[in-house]
């Protein structure tokens, strides 16, 4: 069996727009000008709505 190799990741960057139903999504636009999209799995997770335009940091593995 082949272990997979699990790193944590941190992504900095400003909240370029957030659902505005419940914060369930949120778009990032990351230090280095790209930008991508973060949904959170099956609602477990709410962003605030009002995060657009604040700095944030996403850490996970």
């Amino acid at each position: 069996m082949v272990k997979k190799k699990i790193e944590n990741v941190v992504v900095k960057g400003i909240a370029e727009n957030v659902c505005k139903k419940r914060g369930c999504w949120v778009i990032i636009k990351t230090e280095n000008g790209s930008s991508f999209f973060v949904k959170m799995k099956d609602y477990a997770f709410f962003v605030p709505t009002t995060l657009i335009e604040k700095n944030v940091v996403l850490e996970g593995c």
